[in-house]
């Protein structure tokens, strides 16, 4: 990965020099904007179901991925094929994996995500999934895995993903996307550069997968918040394609009547996750929630260049520290010894979430748990014994010792 890796991160750093001013601004009015938030959240998601439900979109808030599952199913009776794009919350709910076990066929539609997933690979970053597959890998995979024969190049690459993909939605009923953010006064904001979602969302059924913290007070602050986060993920003013949705598509052009479902959806259900989120919000933790997946901090992280993504279902020590109460410490612990606590995600975050306070956090949890790694054990275990974290010096063995 360490190349590929090397040179989206020079590509970025420069690209995001270019709007450092407004980036600067940006950060200033959101970090308010989601200060508010956190302090309003079940305040503005009551607001927000009433104003969407209004509109004809129906809003359920569940507590875990268990009653996800008990209620999710009636949503999709009835089809065989189902359309998603990405959506972070989904890889906390297993969505693709368990609606494969279902029977359902499941189309990824990201391309990033498709590549990922073809291929049997882990994604590498929270926006750009396939960062760290060159081009040779995924040629391969796709001749592998779908039998598509593909030269080595992004532009063949792009097109057979493009022809696959479209061939599957002709005849898909069902769409589920995630939301990049939800505005209390009735509108969902889905950000993006390819197109897919705006596809997807365009399905005879729209089920928009989010989370609590991705409510927002209004579409106002919806779109300065979109803003950030296309800079923050990409160096861009704002992704290629931005919907706003307000209710399902409808006419009134034939007999007077309203009429539900002309080239869009025609049903629109947004499904609102808890998942250990209302626990970050009454835990020392609580800031973590104020994060807008821009994937700056990954981009930006040595372990992520090396390699080394740390994580469960959502990968990054930001993705740790969201699933804190989704999973149970001895799970986590593997996860968090390895960051450096560099402070470079802390550096390019635009939340000014102080993310090695975090980790030490946790750590401390760990260790009070009893969950150190061997190592770290036996470190303590020596400088208690022998003031030094190596172990017993033996005697004869050198003339001289230095140290730096």
């Amino acid at each position: 990965m360490g190349s590929l890796y090397m040179e989206f991160l020079q590509l970025y750093v420069q690209s995001l020099s270019k709007h450092k001013q407004l980036l600067e601004k940006l950060k200033q009015e959101c970090i308010r904007i989601r200060n508010y938030t956190i302090e309003k959240l079940f305040d503005l998601w009551n607001e927000a179901k009433d104003n969407l439900e209004n509109l004809g979109i129906e809003v359920v808030l569940v507590k875990d991925k268990d009653e996800f599952w008990k209620i999710f199913p009636k949503y999709i009776e009835g089809v065989g094929k189902i359309a998603k794009t990405k959506t972070n919350v989904g890889k906390e709910l297993e969505l693709t994996k368990k609606l494969r076990n279902l029977g359902y066929t499941v189309c990824e539609t990201d391309c990033g995500d498709f590549i990922v997933e073809v291929l049997g690979e882990e994604s590498s970053h929270p926006m750009i999934p396939a960062l760290h597959l060159d081009t040779e890998k995924i040629a391969s995979g796709l001749k592998e895995r779908l039998g598509i024969n593909v030269a080595p190049t992004p532009e063949a690459i792009k097109e057979a993903v493009r022809q696959h993909v479209k061939r599957f939605l002709q005849d898909c009923e069902v769409g589920i996307t995630g939301a990049n953010f939800v505005s209390a006064d009735g509108s969902i904001f889905l950000q993006e550069n390819e197109g897919n979602i705006s596809l997807v969302s365009r399905l005879k059924k729209h089920i928009v997968v989010t989370s609590l913290e991705k409510i927002v007070p209004d579409r106002q602050a919806a779109l300065r918040l979109c803003e950030l986060q296309a800079l923050a993920c990409s160096a861009q003013p704002l992704g290629s394609y931005l919907s706003v949705i307000s209710g399902p598509s409808q006419t009134g052009d034939i007999g007077g009547r309203l009429l539900r479902g002309m080239y869009g959806a025609e049903e629109v259900v947004v499904i609102v996750v808890d998942n250990g989120r209302s626990k970050l919000l009454d835990s020392q933790y609580r800031e973590v929630l104020r994060c807008i997946s821009c994937g700056a901090c990954v981009a930006v992280c040595p372990l992520c260049a090396a390699g080394k993504v740390q994580g469960l279902e959502l990968k990054g020590l930001r993705g740790v520290l969201f699933q804190r109460y989704q999973h149970r410490l001895e799970e986590l612990a593997p996860c968090i010894f390895s960051c450096s606590l560099c402070g470079a995600c802390e550096q390019v975050c635009p939340m000014n979430i102080p993310w090695t306070k975090f980790i030490r956090l946790l750590r401390q949890e760990c260790a009070a748990a009893g969950l150190l790694p061997e190592q770290l054990k036996q470190m303590a275990e020596k400088m208690k014994r022998y003031m030094n974290p190596i172990g017993e010096a033996k005697p004869g063995k050198d003339l001289q010792f230095f140290c730096c």
